[in-house]
């Protein structure tokens, strides 16, 4: 796998490329992810995937952000993306990701996420990450709670989404030792 950044069990994960549109497009051009993420457009387009590839490599570039193509080993197949933010004043970043439904309920989501939580404390020097999930999607927040983050707290009316205001979830995690 060229580009590696990441490897767990059965993942890899790495910088985006223009060679993922199609993938990109394919995961997220689902109405059941559009409707359980905070930002993902529907229908979603090439377009989309250009520019969402294009900006994500120059903020990973700039240490601005993160944003990890998660691919299967056992073929090579993008399934998802775990991002993760860079507040460099206060040593901190938000998590959030995506997966393709036909990926969801197998653990990929938890495995990723847990490798790029313990990379922005081991690698980056993080303080804290934390991550939010439309108060709906609580197989989202399962993930959090899997990876180590604790509930935190309800943000009422946090973000507009589907022609109504709807709650988010936070939860978040120190680094150990701390």
């Amino acid at each position: 796998m060229s580009g590696k950044i990441l490897e767990t069990n059965r993942l890899y994960l790495r910088k985006f490329t223009l060679d993922d549109i199609d993938e990109v497009v394919y995961c997220c051009n689902d109405y059941e992810i559009h409707k359980n993420t905070l930002l993902l457009p529907y229908p979603y387009k090439e377009e989309h995937a250009r520019f969402w590839i294009e900006a994500n490599l120059k903020a990973f570039e700039d240490a601005k952000e993160y944003s990890f193509a998660v691919i299967r080993k056992e073929d090579d197949k993008l399934i998802g993306c775990v991002g993760l933010s860079n507040d460099i004043m206060q040593s901190n970043g938000e998590l959030g990701y995506w997966f393709g439904r036909d990926y969801w309920h197998k653990g990929y989501a938890t495995e990723a996420a847990k490798a790029v939580v313990d990379w922005a404390f081991n690698e980056k020097d993080y303080h804290r990450v934390h991550a939010r999930h439309l108060i709906y999607n609580r197989p989202s927040g399962r993930v959090m709670e899997k990876i180590g983050m604790t509930f935190e707290g309800i943000q009422k009316d946090h973000v507009r989404k589907l022609n109504d205001y709807i709650d988010t979830v936070l939860y978040g995690i120190v680094k150990s030792g701390k």
